[in-house]
């Protein structure tokens, strides 16, 4: 049986150099082993592979990308009205303004009439920046956009939305929710009955826990405290008068009834409320 097999090997290959010899044609693998059709077909399965995860890539990359271009630019979009979330970090301060310093402070007054136009997120960032947003800092400690005794910040803003009363953080540019439900009526009956409060499209309580200033400097920390209060509501005046809205330092409310209504740590202080809009 062997033989024979043999013999079908021999005639098979004399056969084959009878026809390369006739035809001139010869195997380019008469000198190097094959590959099989295993090793090609693996070869070009590797290929492909490599070619999809590349266009993948390509693609999640470019869709990222493009995906942050929307989120940023959606998010500061937004108005105030639809704004839910838990905790979230703010868009970023412009530092470039429409209007000069001197055109700001020229222009500036207190408006207490709004329509119900909301003000968009990047508005609402561009306010609290302006107010207490970081602007850099030396030896360890971060400086705000308004001068404090010492620095030692003894200031807070709480922002009441149509949705919702947040906590603005400022080293992190982020607000934090404290409340769910809309306090703006509540605020606004605090403030002696003052409707434009509820009217407004936000609402910025500026409070401040004097302890902060008081470990350095006792009972002259209240004062400081105060001033830097008085220092806070001209930014956001200014920066208001910059973003086209309107607003009006309010301090006439009962500080109990404001703590109440929007469920204020009980040393965080109300000292003034601003209510920020479009005006009619």
């Amino acid at each position: 049986m062997e033989l024979k097999w043999r013999n079908n090997l021999n005639q098979a290959n004399e056969k084959k150099r009878k026809l390369q010899n006739e035809t001139g044609v010869h195997s380019s693998f008469s000198k190097e082993k094959a590959p099989s059709t295993r090793s090609i077909n693996r070869r070009y399965f590797l290929r492909g592979i490599g070619a999809f995860a590349a266009s993948v890539l390509t693609f999640r990359a470019e869709g990222a990308s493009e995906a942050g271009r929307r989120g940023k630019t959606g998010l500061a979009s937004v108005t105030v009205d639809k704004i839910t979330q838990s905790k979230f970090t703010l868009p970023d301060a412009i530092l470039k303004g429409k209007l000069s310093l001197e055109e700001a402070i020229l222009s500036r007054r207190s408006r207490r009439k709004f329509s119900s136009k909301p003000i968009t997120l990047s508005q609402l960032s561009q306010l609290l920046w302006s107010a207490q947003g970081v602007t850099g800092e030396e030896q360890g400690i971060k400086l705000r956009t308004a001068p404090s005794a010492g620095a030692l910040y003894p200031i807070d803003i709480y922002v009441v939305l149509p949705t919702r009363v947040y906590h603005y953080q400022p080293h992190i540019h982020a607000l934090e929710r404290i409340t769910e439900d809309d306090k703006r009526t509540g605020l606004a009956i605090a403030a002696l009955a003052q409707e434009f409060i509820a009217a407004a499209s936000v609402n910025l309580v500026i409070t401040a826990e004097y302890e902060r200033s008081m470990i350095k400097y006792e009972r002259r920390g209240v004062r400081y405290s105060i001033i830097e209060a008085g220092n806070i509501s001209q930014n956001i005046y200014l920066q208001a008068e910059v973003l086209g809205l309107s607003t009006v330092a309010v301090g006439a409310f009962d500080d109990g009834r404001v703590q109440k209504a929007l469920k204020l740590p009980k040393r965080h202080r109300p000292l003034l409320i601003m209510p920020v809009g479009y005006s009619l």
